[in-house]
């Protein structure tokens, strides 16, 4: 097969992408402000007990569903009325921000939105919603995340309930170094945590806070 300069350029990809990122779970999410006593606040909700991930606070959205959704903004939007009970003539999105991929095998990608509501929601969906609460943005920039760790480790197995080896990555009969036989990897991962009262914003909604707030340090009027 002949290689040549005019059909290696064909391979450049006009937008390139992650490789990889098809198998990552494609979730997306509101980051909605709202405007309380003349001040902007983020509005969070916190998870009923009995869902995924229960109790913690995060932003409204979910997982994309190619038959609901044509694209990850549907998903925001989709998911944010039904799981809060604010009306879709009441939202406006005003873009995407940073994605964020995460080692556990999610890719969340936010949306910025304005919501004209004069109240805190209260007709919210009370099987996924335990109550929504909103922090005025100048909490953020006046109070930075505390900072911790996590260490990742890639596992070429996992073990059942009944504590039995599920191979994974069988790297002994690939020949693979001997090292790959068990868990490997130290990287550490950045956790930010925010204390805000009684509630804690922490994991990947505090990284996407961190983020917006710091796209807003330049500026002085919220």
């Amino acid at each position: 097969m002949k290689i040549d300069f005019k059909t290696l350029n064909k391979t450049i990809p006009e937008i390139p992408k992650i490789n990889g990122s098809e198998d990552f779970v494609k979730t997306s999410v509101l980051v909605i402000l709202i405007r309380k006593k003349n001040e902007w606040e983020i509005l969070f909700e916190k998870r009923a007990k009995n869902i995924s991930q229960g109790g913690e606070i995060s932003f409204p959205g979910g997982k994309f569903d190619p038959e609901l959704d044509l694209t990850v903004k549907d998903t925001a939007i989709r998911e944010t009325l039904e799981e809060t009970g604010i009306k879709e003539n009441n939202l406006k999105v005003i873009g995407e921000l940073d994605s964020v991929l995460a080692p556990i095998g999610v890719m969340i990608t936010p949306f910025l939105a304005f919501c004209d509501i004069e109240a805190i929601p209260e007709n919210y969906n009370k099987s996924e919603v335990e109550y929504i609460f909103s922090v005025p943005v100048k909490w953020f920039m006046k109070n930075p995340p505390l900072e911790y760790a996590t260490v990742l480790k890639a596992h070429p197995y996992i073990k059942d309930r009944q504590n039995n080896i599920i191979p994974l990555l069988p790297a002994k009969e690939l020949g693979l170094p001997e090292k790959y036989n068990a868990p490997w990897g130290r990287l550490k991962q950045k956790v930010f945590v925010y204390k805000y009262g009684n509630e804690i914003i922490w994991g990947l909604t505090a990284r996407i806070v961190n983020s917006f707030i710091k796209s807003l340090a330049q500026y002085t009027e919220l």
